[in-house]
């Protein structure tokens, strides 16, 4: 078995993990799930409600924030690019430009481990192997694999209901888990 806040083996007849002295609950279960942090506290997993509401609010800022930025970048270009055909290059930039804002916004906040909807509700991802911020490699795997949690029909975003460790797909390709502050 394995601890809850360590991550490391426990053997079965102990009530405090050897490693990080940890109580573990009734029945040998492990007292609560979670995740010991770079801070050296501990942090139980964040909950599939509070990720659904930081996920909207994200959202929201996205779709009005990204929708401005993408309607003000296309109509100052439009007329420039190809005169003859405006509403065909106006669909195209506003796609390119909303595409490259979700995927700069969700890079930049798979790196740090913080959104603007993860602070509000308190929350943020961590590397599993160290309770770290993600970082530049695992915010790309992750932001990445985004695509496959959300491509899959939202699958892979429901996967954490049910998931031990409350991971998504995207958590478990790039080895990270979403944490209370």
């Amino acid at each position: 078995m394995l601890c809850a806040a360590c991550m490391r083996s426990v053997p079965d007849d102990t009530r405090f993990c050897p490693h990080c002295g940890a109580p573990r609950g009734p029945g040998g279960l492990p007292a609560r799930r979670g995740l010991t942090v770079a801070s050296g506290k501990f942090a139980p997993y964040a909950g599939f409600a509070r990720r659904a509401v930081a996920h909207l609010i994200d959202n929201f800022l996205l779709l009005f924030g990204g929708g401005y930025v993408a309607a003000f970048t296309s109509t100052t270009a439009v007329n420039q690019i190809d005169p003859k055909r405006p509403f065909e290059t106006w669909r195209l930039l506003v796609y390119a430009t909303f595409g490259l804002v979700w995927l700069c916004y969700h890079w930049w906040s798979d790196t740090s481990g913080r959104s603007v909807g993860k602070r509000v509700m308190g929350i943020r991802v961590v590397r599993l192997s160290d309770g770290a911020a993600p970082g530049w490699g695992t915010g790309l795997v992750r932001t990445l694999g985004r695509l496959l949690s959300v491509g899959a029909y939202g699958l892979g975003l429901l996967w954490a209901l049910w998931d031990t460790d409350r991971q998504t797909w995207h958590d478990k390709l790039a080895d990270t888990v979403v944490v209370e502050d």
